[in-house]
């Protein structure tokens, strides 16, 4: 009894957050969707795995946790929760009050767009492309990637230490499509050529992610782009938004299936592979199976001490590998052979339990509520023009992601596409502290 009394708690600390927040912005902004994302993972997943505990046939260690965890275990989880909400809240509202944010002038908007897209398009694409024909042509790239992203191997495993430096350069052709388009916005002028052009970039883009970033990233990258159409159609955007983001998880079967048949493995799509029933549940189950022993993964490893801030950046240069910060937990779920079965991402605040203890998550949360009233600035300056939609809707299944893979590793690997969008804003929506007076 006292594991439902403690998500209906905090389910409506969270539901009180959400409309305080909402009515102090006068509308749904990013910080909404990360609460909100707090009372997916945290509450009304976990409730609903206590409620169908019985009828759910695969009981991973996942669904267990949730249900046979100790009193100790859910009082811990409860404090740790009021802190992250607490520490996120305050640095978010002190980052609003602090800065403002105000658009750049037409001609400088036009010289930012102009000059990220060519650097972008032609260093990315060039990259790229050496990249790619290191290991023979696309095809044999796309059936090497499975190899390269598995625990054990590395790019240099397969192609020249030099040719897999061209691995990071070549990230920026992801950016190139949404740059083509802010690009052509600011200059006024869409035609039938822009507009096969961008669909090639975006062809180009997809191809860079099938080799790299693994299925996360591809669902990160077309979402985005599915929500710019929905958001022409419907007036309840963010509805829209936080639906497309819980949903696109549910696309991980399907797409595990299909890096399946790139490696030349014998798959069937059949009914039973792509039904959604409770084998989903195992998808979201995670986060809060991670708060709920953060405890006891912390036992079995060393404080990390936000060592993770560096290497998690560090660790994507070829030749240079450190222990990633989700070893520890997966290690605690698949002991020494963990790697045969995959890793385990650590939620927000398992992550920062892992770097201090309790105050890690208060540390961590901090940064984050401050990153997001920046961002929430940018967001407000946003117009509906297709490409600013298509920033704004970025950043947001960005961040909603984020809050259950808060690895660095994991968030320089899948959101790099992201992480160039939140530049645009930069360049186009600067800061200034608001005692400052308008220019």
């Amino acid at each position: 009894m006292i594991k439902y009394v403690v998500f209906i708690i905090l389910a409506i600390v969270f539901c009180r957050c959400i409309y305080t927040t909402n009515k102090h912005n006068r509308g749904v902004g990013i910080f909404t969707g990360v609460l909100f994302s707090f009372l997916v993972y945290y509450c009304i997943i976990p409730f609903f795995i206590l409620l169908s505990y019985s009828e759910i046939d695969e009981k991973t260690s996942f669904i267990t946790t949730v249900y046979e965890s100790s009193f100790e275990s859910y009082l811990l989880f409860f404090i740790c929760a009021l802190f992250l909400l607490l520490s996120m809240t305050i640095s978010y509202r002190k980052s609003l009050l602090k800065y403002s944010s105000y658009i750049v002038s037409s001609a400088r908007a036009k010289k930012y767009s102009s000059s990220f897209f060519y650097v972008s398009f032609i260093v990315g694409t060039l990259a790229f492309a050496i990249y790619i024909s290191s290991f023979g042509g696309f095809v044999n790239a796309l059936v090497t990637a499975e190899y390269i992203r598995s625990f054990d191997n590395a790019t240099t495993d397969v192609i020249p230490y030099r040719a897999a430096l061209m691995q990071l350069p070549s990230a920026l052709v992801t950016a190139s499509p949404l740059f083509y388009a802010v690009r052509t916005e600011r200059i006024g002028v869409w035609r039938i050529k822009n507009i096969v052009f961008l669909i090639v970039l975006f062809l180009i883009s997809v191809s860079y992610l099938l080799i790299n970033a693994g299925k996360t990233g591809i669902i990160l990258f077309i979402l985005p782009i599915w929500l710019v159409f929905i958001s022409y159609k419907t007036k309840h955007e963010w509805f829209c938004t936080i639906l497309c983001c819980v949903l696109g998880v549910s696309l991980i079967n399907v797409l595990d299936l299909l890096f399946l048949s790139f490696t030349n493995e014998s798959v069937m799509l059949t009914d039973d592979a792509l039904k959604a029933d409770y084998s989903l549940l195992h998808q979201f189950a995670y986060p809060i199976s991670n708060a709920l022993n953060m405890h006891d993964i912390l036992q079995s490893s060393n404080l990390r001490l936000f060592k993770d801030f560096i290497t998690g950046f560090l660790t994507h240069v070829p030749g240079l590998n450190f222990e990633v910060s989700y070893v520890p937990t997966s290690a605690f779920y698949g002991g020494s052979n963990w790697r045969e079965s995959g890793g385990v991402p650590n939620d927000i605040m398992t992550f920062g339990y892992l770097q201090l203890g309790p105050f890690g998550i208060v540390i961590v949360g901090y940064v984050w509520g401050y990153i997001l009233g920046i961002i929430e600035q940018f967001l407000k300056k946003c117009t509906n023009s297709f490409a600013d939609r298509f920033i704004k809707y970025s950043i947001v299944v960005t961040t909603f992601n984020a809050i259950m893979n808060a690895d660095v590793v994991a968030l320089v690997v899948n959101f790099k596409f992201s992480l160039v969008v939140l530049f645009i804003c930069m360049a186009h929506y600067r800061l200034r502290p608001k005692s400052t007076s308008t220019i």
